[in-house]
C-alpha cells in the first residue's frame, strides 16, 4: 500500500510542475499575443500618419501653403511612435528569448554573443561606461593617488563603431556562442 501512495504522491507533484510549466508557457504565449496586436496597431497608426504627411505636404505644394509646423507636429507623431514600435519588438524578443543584432537586424538567441549572419559582436551594452583618464605628469598632483579622474559617459552600442578598414564577410557556420 504504501508503494501505490509513494507513486500517487510522485504522479501528483509530477501533475502539477507540468500544470505550472504548461501555465508559464501559456502566459508566454498570451503576452507575445499582445505585444505583436499591439506592434499591428502603432504601425497601422505609423501608416495613416505617413499619409497624413503626404497629403499634408501634396495640398501645400498643390495651393503654395505653408504646413511647416504641421508637418514638423507629425514628425514628432511618427518619432513618438517609432519609439513605442522599437519598445514594443524589443519586449517581444525578451519573451521569445531573442535580441537583434543592431549591425544586420538578424535575430539571434539571447544566449549568443555573435550574430550568426554577419559575425558582429551582439551582446548588449551597458548604458555608461567609466572611463579612467590620467593627468599629464606636470600636472599631477603631489597627492599619492590623485592622479586619475573617473567620468561617466554614455556608451555606444558597438555597431556605431566603424571598422576603419574593410574586413571581409564572415560565412555563417551556425556556430553562434
Amino acid at each position: 500500500m504504501s508503494n501505490l501512495n509513494s507513486f500517487l504522491d510522485n504522479a501528483l507533484e509530477t501533475a502539477k510542475v507540468v500544470a505550472n510549466a504548461a501555465g508559464k508557457k501559456t502566459e508566454e504565449v498570451v503576452e507575445t499575443s499582445k505585444l505583436r496586436l499591439q506592434a499591428m496597431s502603432i504601425s497601422n497608426e505609423l501608416k495613416q500618419v505617413y499619409e497624413k504627411i503626404g497629403t499634408m505636404v501634396y495640398y501645400a505644394q498643390k495651393d503654395n501653403m505653408d504646413v511647416q509646423a504641421a508637418v514638423q507636429a507629425q514628425i514628432a507623431k511618427v518619432d513618438q511612435l517609432l519609439d513605442q514600435l522599437r519598445d514594443t519588438e524589443l519586449r517581444a524578443a525578451e519573451l521569445k528569448k531573442i535580441k537583434k543584432c543592431s549591425n544586420c537586424g538578424a535575430s539571434c538567441p539571447s544566449d549568443s554573443h555573435f550574430c550568426s549572419r554577419c559575425g558582429m559582436v551582439v551582446n548588449e551594452p551597458t548604458a555608461y561606461e567609466v572611463v579612467i583618464t590620467q593627468e599629464p605628469e606636470d600636472m599631477a598632483p603631489s597627492e599619492e593617488g590623485a592622479a586619475t579622474e573617473e567620468t561617466v559617459v554614455p556608451n555606444e552600442p558597438a555597431a556605431s563603431v566603424k571598422a576603419e578598414e574593410p574586413q571581409a564577410p564572415v560565412e555563417d557556420n551556425g556556430c553562434q556562442g
